[in-house]
């Protein structure tokens, strides 16, 4: 009988059978707000002992007035999956609430009542449920809204709560909502109060008890749990939802930003290295500042995997309290550890040591920039995509933390790095030093971030990537470029209009005058005598085409070049079908134009047509008669898939579309060795964006099938070059591979590095900057005229023609001279000689050397150095010659025999792969050994550096130094490359010498004399010969 009375009494509470709904589950709205905008939501209250599964619920709703009275329009389910536990709130919110409400929002439903739709919570299926509860009903419009609790239309412009009181749902809305205060079930409260959301109890027996929420707090009589206790030993809370009472400091106040600030507890916390002191708190209701000592009630929530403390009905400040000690990280950890060690840290205040800026892309959008222990390059640069090094390389980079303003909106002004605001002056670039970087951690969107803080010294910037203000030398004859011109379109007549669909660059005449003025800046320097131009708009060579716009640039330049398009026999001037293309300039001065080919999809079906079409142009070079083809190229991009036009599976990896430019390299292969040209020169260059990187197989498959050479790889290393940034990753997707035949006329190849490094708000566009930024950040210098680096070759080594000498006659009487030392770029000191005394009277004689060519056999390495400070180094007087003393004593070559050359560069460390940045040194030496010699040849000389070794150099370079006077700096070499051997021809000038009485040569330390004249001419034409073969690299 007891028994079936509690079973009768139940159902009169809930309103329904019982028997229908599991016994020891009760849901009901414990919430409801119709507020301003979008501010709305329901909040579900589980006042039972059991879970729910809300997947046996629904909240079905009306529009207004019903279609059929007392008969739902819209069954509505809950999130898959989703489960209530006994004591916990589901709140339904409208996706653009504000973030109080989002931040305890456990789904997102758009269509929330505006005051006069009614709602209902239904425990069944849609076709079989009965109602637990409502707000409002299925009847009929009530116009504005709903009288409640004596209100008129109280559900509009209102947030309810259920009063602690009810500890059931009522499906009777006429008994719920009442007719006063006092008969309803319900609390009225203004138009976006939101405190009461997220968060409910139940209990008390009276009509006006207050949920914890509305309890008074204060310092005194406060019971804080610890903020160490909530945050735990795991990446969760074990708290969430609970609603608790901490005490702390405040470290960052970012209310006025994100409306919200991070305390931490004071005294040393609770001494566990496993669990955080600090936490972010979500309010901005109560002001408090840096210091104050504050305590604050609200519910634990994990929100973006972030511990914070949401739902804050109370704060109350304490006074003040000194900061806590920044926790020091000398080193970011690795990614594969950064969750253990930064997990701990999460809310509290961190100090790093000096870190590289590894990206700064969104630095001007949204105030951030990625920070690293060390450089990053693309894994597949450095290792087979299939090895195991490759699979583990990425885990150990400590990219692991990025440094944000502490501003959610987006493109701060003036933008918050360096020091005051970022100008085109004021710059930060990519491998840059940050030190004093200090502030709370923060973690959201799977990133770690520190916030720029109010209180704390800005982050200082040390320029240890500076930029180039010109060119590299790279001492060729001829300067060979690859430029991507940034999708330059120049407008309509004979191309698209600005404001055309197909147009991929400047937005309008006056973006485009920035970019064009940037673009020659950057071009017109390097003085190429050939161009590849990358990323062009495809609209022919004519009058008006944006290859003709950039050559008619370079011929106004200050320092005017004379340059010509390369035509092509294509239908409208339009080299295939894509917006943009690849073209080809020349200087018709320095080369002229052998012949021409295109590769694309009707040469060669491999060669797909989503690559831009490859061109191939020979060239001879004006002073020599030398022929050379270079081919430009711009393969598919790794972003959208191949898989449907072409079957090629995406990939992790190495990016998408990597089967259809291996494809593509092999097609090229092919087709280069059928000479396309005309001519049958086999020095071939492969410049341009081949979108792979050194060891991936398209790279691959030119190196191993068709014996390509990466002389990117061979001057500068794959470890350490780039021309392009992504993501913090910086690679070379920019490429100069040489044919084995050309590679040894190859003097140098290095990138340009004024675009990749920079910020791309430097660039021409006027998007997302405000009026004085359009000012600031642009300059009409080179400095992010483009997102790739332009990559320079050299080719050829100078012609040497020797001094002329004019004819003395006259008699002189015996001379002693004593010739004063020299200083040398190849020798650190050269001895003084002294000439005995020599009497002659001599005619004038003319010697004429005919043109021809010699025999040169040069020894070429590279080597590893660690020093102090790189530029320091380089840049002290006798520094090169002191190597190259060095290098010299091991080998027993001549020193003038000897060119070195010492550039800063970023790279691997022995220890822990990519751990640190290194003050590091990239030596590349080259040695003339002379013909004839029976004691110095290639295979000694190599045999005497490979047996030195890097401890070897070290020594011999350390003596030259201190003979030299250079004690202060301490240098060890840690690596040296295998040496490699080359031997070609090289051509001298045709010359008239004359010579007279005691005639000197200049490059020569000792005077020749004769008896006779013939002699003395004899004598000239042999240090003519031995100038124009031991010194041709100068």
């Amino acid at each position: 009988m007891a028994s079936a009375f509690l079973r009768l009494t139940v159902a009169a509470v809930i309103g329904v059978d019982a028997a229908t709904v599991p016994a020891n589950v009760r849901l009901f709205f414990s919430g409801y707000a119709e507020g301003s905008s979008n501010n709305k939501y329901l909040e579900i209250y589980n006042a039972g002992t059991e879970s729910a599964n809300l997947g046996d619920w629904a909240f079905p709703t009306v529009s207004n007035g019903p279609a059929t009275p007392g008969v739902y329009e819209f069954w509505n389910i809950f999130t898959a999956g989703a489960v209530l536990e006994p004591g916990k709130v589901y709140v339904i919110a409208h996706g653009s609430a504000a973030q109080k409400i989002l931040d305890v929002t456990n789904q997102t439903y758009t269509y929330l009542s505006n005051g006069d739709d009614g709602v209902k919570l239904a425990y069944g299926t849609e076709a079989d449920h009965v109602y637990v509860d409502a707000v409002g009903d299925f009847q009929a419009d009530p116009g504005t809204g709903w009288d409640i609790c004596g209100e008129v239309a109280g559900t509009v412009d209102h947030t309810l709560v259920r009063k602690t009181s009810v500890t059931a749902g009522n499906p009777d809305w006429d008994a719920s909502r009442g007719t006063t205060a006092d008969n309803c079930e319900w609390v009225v409260y203004p138009k976006d109060e939101w405190k009461y959301v997220g968060v409910h109890q139940v209990g008390g027996g009276g009509k006006n008890v207050t949920t914890p929420t509305e309890a008074v707090l204060n310092c005194s009589t406060a019971s804080p749990v610890s903020i160490s206790e909530v945050q735990g030993n795991a990446s969760t809370s074990p708290m969430v939802g609970e609603v608790v009472v901490l005490k702390g400091v405040v470290t960052a106040d970012l209310q006025g930003t994100y409306g919200g600030f991070f305390m931490q507890e004071i005294d040393g916390g609770d001494n566990d290295s496993s669990t955080s002191d600090g936490i972010y708190v979500a309010d901005g209701s109560v002001v408090v500042s840096q210091g104050d000592l504050v305590v604050v009630r609200g519910m634990v929530k994990e929100n973006y995997e972030e511990t914070q403390l949401v739902a804050v009905s109370a704060i109350d400040v304490c006074g003040k309290a000194p900061l806590p000690m920044p926790y020091f990280l000398d080193i970011l950890p690795t990614r594969d550890t950064s969750k253990t060690i930064l997990e701990p840290l999460e809310g509290m205040l961190i100090m790093l040591s000096p870190v590289m800026v590894t990206d700064t892309y969104n630095l001007a959008r949204y105030g951030e920039m990625t920070l690293s222990s060390g450089w990053n390059p693309v894994a597949s640069q450095v290792f087979d995509p299939l090895s195991k090094e490759h699979a583990e390389m990425y885990d150990l980079y400590r990219d692991t933390l990025m440094l944000d303003d502490a501003n959610p909106s987006q493109n701060p002004d003036p933008v918050p790095y360096p020091g005051t605001g970022m100008t085109y002056d004021s710059y930060i670039r990519t491998g840059d030093t940050l030190t004093n970087v200090t502030g709370p951690l923060s973690y959201a969107f799977s990133l770690y971030k520190i916030q720029k803080t109010p209180g704390f010294p800005a982050p200082a910037v040390q320029h240890t990537n500076p930029r180039e203000e010109t060119p590299p030398d790279v001492k060729g004859r001829l300067r060979i470029a690859g430029f991507n011109v940034l999708n330059y379109f120049n407008g309509d007549n004979p191309g698209v209009a600005f404001s055309d669909r197909l147009n991929r660059g400047a937005s309008n005449a006056d973006e485009f005058a920035k970019q064009r003025k940037k673009t020659l800046s950057a071009i017109a320097p390097v003085d190429a005598a050939v161009v590849g131009l990358l990323e062009i708009e495809n609209d022919g060579f004519g009058l008006g085409s944006a290859v003709q716009d950039i050559v008619d640039g370079l011929k106004a330049a200050t320092a005017p070049l004379t340059y010509t398009p390369v035509t092509f026999n294509v239908t409208d001037g339009k080299i295939g079908t894509d917006a943009i293309a690849n073209a080809i300039i020349y200087q018709p001065k320095l080369v002229s134009v052998v012949g021409q080919a295109i590769l694309d999809s009707s040469v060669d079906p491999m060669f797909r047509s989503i690559n831009r079409p490859t061109l191939a142009v020979t060239f001879k070079e004006v002073s020599s008669g030398n022929e050379f083809t270079v081919v430009v190229n711009h393969l598919k991009s790794k972003g959208s898939s191949c898989v449907a036009c072409c079957a090629d599976p995406d990939s992790t990896f190495v990016g998408n579309c990597n089967g259809v430019r291996t494809n593509a390299t092999k097609a090229m292969g092919k087709w280069l060795k059928t000479h396309p040209t005309g001519s049958t020169t086999d020095d071939i260059l492969i410049i341009g964006d081949l979108n792979a990187h050194h060891y991936e197989t398209p790279i691959q498959t030119l190196i191993t099938e068709f014996g390509y050479v990466d002389m990117i790889d061979k001057f500068t290393s794959k470890e350490t070059s780039s021309s392009y940034v992504y993501k913090g990753l910086a690679s070379y997707l920019d490429h100069a591979l040489a044919s084995s035949t050309l590679m040894r006329n190859i003097t140098m190849v290095m990138a340009w590095k004024i675009n990749a490094d920079e910020n791309r708000a430097l660039d021409y566009n006027t998007e997302y900057k405000s009026a004085s930024q359009v000012t600031s950040l642009y300059n009409d210098g080179p400095f992010r005229s483009s997102d790739h680096d332009p990559i320079i070759i050299g080719l050829y080594l100078p012609l040497v023609v020797p001094e002329q000498v004019t004819p003395v006659a006259t008699t002189m009487a015996p001379v002693a001279t004593t010739m004063a030392p020299v200083a040398s770029t190849r020798s650190p000191t050269v001895a003084t000689t002294t000439v005995a005394p020599v009497a002659a009277a001599m005619a004038p004689v003319a010697t004429t050397m005919a043109p021809g060519s010699v025999t040169v056999t040069k020894v070429k390495g590279t080597m590893a150095l660690d020093v102090p400070s790189c530029k320091a180094f380089t840049q002290r007087t006798g520094a090169v010659g002191a190597v190259a003393a060095g290098i010299a004593n091991a080998t027993g070559v001549d020193v003038k025999s000897l060119e070195v050359a010492l550039t800063c560069s970023r790279r691997l460390t022995s220890e822990g792969l990519f751990a640190r940045r290194l003050e590091a040194v990239n030596g590349a030496y080259e040695i003339t050994v002379p013909e004839g010699s029976a004691t110095i040849t290639a295979d000694s000389v190599g045999s005497a550096i490979t047996t030195a070794g890097s401890d070897g150099l070290t020594r011999k370079i350390a003596a030259a130094m201190t003979a030299v006077g250079i004690t202060d700096i301490a240098v060890k070499v840690t690596s040296i490359s295998t040496p490699t051997v080359s031997t070609f021809k090289a051509e001298v000038a045709a010359t008239t010498t004359k010579a007279g009485s005691q005639t000197e040569v200049a490059a020569t330390t000792t005077k020749a004399t004769s008896s006779t004249a013939s002699m003395q001419a004899s004598s000239l034409a042999l240090a003519v010969l031995f100038s124009a073969v031991a010194f041709a690299s100068v």
